[in-house]
């Protein structure tokens, strides 16, 4: 566009605007921080590590003619790890897997209808996984299937997968920005709940107990096979201690003394867990996590000289205390006459929403395989939880898995003389338990721990056997929680001089607008535009019309 020379405008003849030289001066005295300590936990993903070894029947076992099965558990070297003991992007998985085969010899009518053989297959991983430098670490790991291949007759090889996870707990200490000693300044605060890992214990407790027989067992000549599991019952902690009640049950298979025949036996073992806290305080939740891989039964000489079945080993138990706390944080702050500049800082963290607690049966009916000859019994009976998820919905928690069931069935036999053949059926099962948490919205992570207690097996048909197991869930929700903290306060000058603001002013409210941002743009307060304008509910519909006054 162009003007004649007596008609351009006046404000085409002001000279342009110079842009304005702001100058930043940090606040070196007189800002007010407060500390605070954040445990910040995330979940590792799932891995799983394979492995793959030849295993030799020892010398003093007969010829393999064919394996029934074979379950294992997995001791860990280490489970805990700090910054120093690992590198910044791996986690050592160290430890050995314990083997408990059972087969069938060549020659059954020399050893019995099943030998069983333990055998130790030692590992040495590295899980590499992106860490934090200065975070420690907590491994949880587990078998997750085993396969196996007869070789021959002394030589058979093993596949193992194990799942491998773990958490990881970093420790941030952030500076909460309170204000400031020589200026007024005005404040949007926030009022948030935290939940902090307190605490973190680990206790030992050693167990001695004979388990009792009912009078319908059998004598016991050779064990076989035992699988031990330790279950939580309750727990509760106070300022000075915390008291943890769980259920160690037992399922052992064993020969009897007379003539080749199979028995299941299982038993329940009650403990308490008693572990001073040197912190006091009142806690907001806890969790509890079990090692009883080091658990066996042994068959003894009591002092009478009756035989009897001892379950001995360690339970080494990690506990974990929360502490939630309700902090006040400010999140934008401004100065009515001078322009208050600042940066933000992010910092994740938690808060326990719900510890809860639930059970669920599961009946499941099993296909019997046939090809061996019609089974006539269920001899032993195993499961284990190989998988499990949890996550939360409005009012619940829902956690669906797997278990992996193991049934050692026998054959019928045509005669006396005959010895009845054994088979073994393995299948996967699903699991669905649904725990009540009526604060739940939907959002919260979950961390649980799932136990397989009371599982029994018996035919229903005659190929046919329901199997039913009680699954107990324990889980934490967690809310996820964003901190926006205010650091390194400071005021902009502008170099020359400004002109004064207008002391009145009005603004037509636009969508997005709440009393906070139009204060601030105009240096105003919350008060004086709510006041002068009827807006004491905060409440501001766009379009509204707004007299400022500064």
């Amino acid at each position: 566009m162009t003007y004649e020379k007596d008609n351009i405008p006046d404000f085409a003849l002001m000279p342009a605007k110079q842009p304005e030289e702001r100058v930043r001066i940090p606040i070196a005295q007189g800002a007010v921080f407060s500390p605070l300590l954040i445990t910040h936990i995330t979940e590792k993903p799932r891995t799983v590590i394979r492995l793959e070894e030849d295993v030799l029947v020892p010398d003093t076992r007969p010829d393999l003619k064919d394996i029934l099965e074979i379950s294992g558990k997995i001791h860990l070297t280490t489970r805990e790890f700090d910054a120093a003991s690992r590198s910044e992007d791996s986690i050592p998985v160290n430890g050995e897997i314990e083997l408990q085969t059972l087969y069938i010899p060549e020659k059954s009518g020399l050893y019995g209808p099943v030998i069983t053989i333990t055998s130790r297959i030692a590992f040495r991983e590295q899980w590499h996984t992106t860490l934090t430098s200065d975070s420690s670490l907590f491994l949880d790991a587990r078998i997750d299937s085993i396969d196996f291949m007869v070789i021959n007759e002394r030589k058979f090889r093993v596949k193992i997968a194990i799942a491998v996870q773990a958490r990881e707990y970093r420790e941030q200490k952030v500076e909460l920005f309170e204000g400031l000693t020589s200026e007024d300044i005005q404040t949007l605060r926030q009022r948030v709940e935290l939940t902090d890992t307190a605490l973190r214990k680990k206790d030992i407790i050693t167990i001695k107990e004979d388990l009792e027989r009912k009078e319908t067992d059998p004598e016991i000549g050779t064990l076989l096979r035992q699988d031990i599991r330790v279950t939580e019952n309750y727990r509760q902690a106070t300022a000075e201690k915390a008291v943890i009640n769980g259920f160690i049950y037992v399922s052992l298979l064993y020969s009897t003394e007379e003539g080749p025949q199979l028995h299941q036996m299982q038993s329940r073992v009650e403990f308490t867990i008693f572990i001073p806290l040197s912190q006091g305080g009142q806690w907001s939740g806890s969790s509890v996590t079990f090692d009883g891989s080091s658990l066996r039964v042994r068959q003894i000489t009591a002092e009478d000289g009756a035989d009897v079945l001892r379950l001995e080993g360690d339970i080494i138990t990690w506990l974990e205390l929360y502490r939630s706390q309700e902090r006040e944080i400010i999140t934008d702050a401004y100065h009515r006459q001078k322009d208050f500049v600042c940066d933000f800082e992010a910092a994740d963290c938690r808060c326990l929403t719900a510890s809860v607690t639930g059970e669920a049966g599961v009946h499941e009916a099993i296909a019997l395989d046939d090809s061996a000859g019609a089974p006539s019994q269920i001899v032993y009976v195993s499961a284990e939880v190989v998988r499990a998820e949890s996550h939360g919905e409005p009012g619940r928690i829902l956690t669906e898995g797997t278990l992996a069931v193991s049934m050692l069935c026998q054959t019928d036999t045509s005669s006396e003389d005959e010895v009845p053949s054994l088979f073994s059926t393995r299948r996967e099962i699903p699991f669905r338990c649904v725990t009540a948490a009526p604060q739940l919205s939907g959002n919260e992570f979950i961390r649980h721990q799932v136990y397989l207690k009371d599982i029994w097996a018996e035919k229903s048909g005659s190929h046919q056997a329901e199997f039913n197991a009680t699954v107990l869930v324990s889980a934490e929700a967690m809310s996820p929680v964003s901190l926006k903290m205010l650091k390194n306060p400071g005021f902009e000058e502008i170099q020359g001089a400004a002109p004064p603001p207008k002391p009145l002013a009005v603004y037509i409210v636009k969508e997005g607008d709440t009393l906070w941002s139009v204060a601030r743009h105009f240096k105003s307060t919350t008060d004086s535009i709510a006041q002068l304008n009827q807006a004491e509910d905060g409440q501001l519909t766009p379009g509204r019309k707004l007299l400022i006054l500064r």
